[in-house]
């Protein structure tokens, strides 16, 4: 790149907070706005500025900083301004290349990701990781409001897990890891599903669907099914459920009765049987003390269609 010299004849406002360079990309030349250090400007500022500079430019003009919030990276893509942040970020539409996002993991400051977005790699999982993710399928499938999936997103890329782009105003998400591969990083920053453990008395029975707990670990290995049958429901679903005179907790574990696991996101969501999913099982027994349970645990995650 070299220096573009015409920047000296530019209001000072727009020249003040830059560094003006000409650089060529595919045998056309770009003119590249370099942030100066410690200047914080609004999308609306950069557009106006790009704005003012075009008439003195003839040409793409990019915006280059060392950092963007992921919302002003938002409004940007949105208003179609060229951006690069180096070694992290490049949108230009003009040569029809969008955004890549790849964050350092020891500067993410994440240590354990919000339950959405534990759902949203849960969902993703079940599915295959191979898929081209949109926002709406997991607003359908998840029942979350797109501005929860767009966070889950942020935090996907932050940790480096996977990548998104726009199409138009829809964020799309792709993974960067296999299968097994995302399991092995997403598994380090996830929490059990369990939020609070339940005793209910059997005419609860006709609302509780999903088998979790021993119950679920059963099913996934050669583990004996536990005398007493285990369930999970959301937080959601349980608030309404237990308005019903049918549901009544109960004191002690007994003949009659069953466990009800309360989860942070919804079990019904993400599996296609009456038995939770094998990822969220794994992290709700994964600090079970009885060797039968991690024997267990461990045959079942070999046994994933990895």
């Amino acid at each position: 790149p070299r220096l573009w010299t015409e920047s000296e004849n530019l209001p000072y406002f727009i020249r003040e907070p830059y560094e003006y360079y000409i650089v060529k990309i595919l045998d056309s030349e770009f003119l590249l706005m370099l942030e100066s250090e410690g200047t914080h400007l609004t999308p609306a500022g950069i557009e106006n500025h790009i704005r003012h500079v075009s008439k003195s430019w003839d040409g793409e003009v990019i915006y280059i900083s060392r950092q963007i919030k992921s919302y002003d990276r938002r409004r940007l893509i949105e208003h179609r301004v060229s951006f690069i942040v180096p070694d992290n970020q490049m949108y230009l539409p003009l040569l029809g290349l969008d955004l890549r996002e790849y964050y350092k993991k020891a500067s993410s400051g994440i240590t354990r990701i919000s339950p959405s977005t534990q759902a949203v790699i849960v969902y993703s999982l079940m599915r295959g990781v191979g898929h081209r993710f949109v926002t709406k399928e997991f607003t359908s499938k998840l029942r979350y409001t797109p501005m929860t999936i767009s966070r889950a997103f942020d935090e996907i890329e932050l940790l480096g897990l996977g990548s998104c782009r726009y199409e138009g105003r829809e964020r799309i998400l792709r993974f960067n890891l296999t299968k097994k591969g995302l399991w092995a990083e997403a598994e380090k920053h996830m929490r059990t599903p369990v939020k609070k453990r339940l005793i209910v008395e059997d005419s609860a029975k006709k609302y509780l669907k999903i088998g979790a707990g021993l119950t679920a670990l059963a099913f996934y290995s050669n583990l004996e099914a536990p005398d007493r049958t285990v369930f999970a429901v959301s937080s959601e679903y349980w608030n309404k459920i237990r308005k019903s005179p049918d549901v009544r907790e109960a004191h002690y574990k007994e003949k009659g009765t069953y466990d009800v696991e309360m989860w942070f996101y919804d079990p019904a969501l993400l599996t296609n049987i009456d038995i939770v999913d094998p990822f969220s099982l794994f992290l709700s027994l994964q600090k079970d003390e009885d060797e039968r349970v991690h024997s267990s645990l461990k045959y079942m995650m070999e046994h994933i269609e990895w």
